[in-house]
């Protein structure tokens, strides 16, 4: 099982995307991502291939998936940033595998984004933008 995550740029939005390749498949694995102390935190869930996940929640991601071998499921965590301070949020996801799962690569089932937030966390805009 693979873990990571792809930020949307320009929106208050992260994609956590858990996928598996090879042949086996994962019944109830468990991905959790305890989301940062901010606003109206929430995350959907979008499952390809066959696999299967929780449709929405709110705060911290701890959802059983189901997953068929080279299936994803994409958890879209969405949050209202402060505007000031401006500051850096950390946050780190882990999908722990059934103890029944075989998994070569236990090195890649967590990932962490850090990201600066705030009203000028990216800088100060131009003409162009």
């Amino acid at each position: 099982m693979v873990c990571a995550y792809r930020r949307v740029v320009h929106r208050p939005l992260n994609i956590l995307l858990v996928s598996i390749a090879g042949q086996q498949t994962v019944v109830n694995a468990r991905v959790t991502d305890i989301l940062p102390q901010l606003s109206n935190a929430s995350w959907t869930c979008t499952a390809t291939a066959g696999a299967v996940c929780s449709a929405s929640g709110v705060e911290t991601v701890d959802a059983l998936v189901s997953m068929p071998a080279n299936s994803t499921v994409s958890f879209a965590l969405t949050v209202t940033a402060q505007r000031r301070p401006e500051q850096i949020v950390s946050n780190r996801a882990v999908v722990t595998p059934p103890s029944n799962a075989l998994d070569p690569l236990l090195g890649n089932n967590e990932s962490t984004d850090i990201d600066p937030i705030g009203v000028f966390a990216d800088g100060f805009e131009t003409e162009n933008e």
